[in-house]
């Protein structure tokens, strides 16, 4: 029987098939194509297979056709630490700033929830205000511009953090996301004008787990789907990527 391999993000604690329990996430699981997997959050249960993950309450990643990633539509039980109103004509809106794991941005109207976003991590003391009729957030290397008439997120820039354990790759996707391009440059065997780099990628978020594991392969997410960036690597540079 066919198998598949599940990645699953989580807050907190699951138990899988009401027998193997963890607190660390993400779970890793291979499971058989079309039999039925138990997720328990502590406080629901899921039940589901590979043909109706659509009806989980849960974002699904396809990283190749046999590896998908499950993460939890947040934001659950998010603790509200700001609270902010502005009128921008015709409507009145609520801003609510919460922290779970990471923190949220939640615009409400009159008519209810019309956006929510996790910012990607814990943001302290936001600065949160009505500009040029749009609603914007800025702090910790974080800015957002969201128009409330259209509901569009016009701006979403997160200056991503290096690590040293982080890849060549991995470290060439980062200087491109926090748009750093001559240093992202530094890191490439060939000639190529920074916005060739930015057409290229676009807005993008890289996957905070190499599921793949491979360091030469970086998964990064562009309009909600998974793109696996491969690169070829000489003498520690990057001479190929596609």
């Amino acid at each position: 029987m066919k198998m598949l391999r599940f990645a699953i993000e989580f807050d907190g604690t699951i138990i899988l098939n009401n027998e193997y329990k963890s607190d660390v996430s993400p779970v890793v699981i291979d499971w058989f194509d079309g039999v039925d997997l138990v997720i328990d959050n502590i406080e629901q249960k899921f039940v589901f297979n590979n043909h109706n993950l659509s009806a989980l309450p849960f974002q699904v990643l396809e990283v190749t056709p046999g590896l998908l990633i499950l993460r939890p539509k947040k934001q659950g039980q998010a603790l509200v630490k700001q609270t902010h109103s502005f009128f921008i004509f015709p409507k009145k809106y609520t801003v609510q700033i919460a922290d779970a794991q990471t923190t949220f941005f939640t615009i409400f109207d009159k008519g209810g929830e019309r956006f929510a976003l996790d910012l990607g991590r814990i943001v302290h003391d936001p600065k949160v205000e009505a500009r040029n009729n749009n609603i914007t957030l800025d702090a910790d290397g974080i800015s957002l511009v969201y128009n409330p008439h259209n509901n569009v997120l016009e701006k979403f820039d997160r200056e991503e953090t290096h690590h040293a354990s982080d890849s060549l790759p991995a470290t060439f996707l980062k200087h491109v996301r926090n748009r750093s391009y001559e240093s992202a440059k530094k890191l490439l065997g060939f000639e190529l004008h920074e916005s060739h780099l930015e057409k290229y990628f676009g807005r993008f978020e890289i996957l905070r787990n190499n599921y793949l594991q491979n360091p030469n392969i970086v998964s990064i997410i562009q309009n909600g789907k998974v793109r696996n960036v491969i690169f070829t690597m000489n003498n520690n540079i990057i001479s190929n990527l596609e």
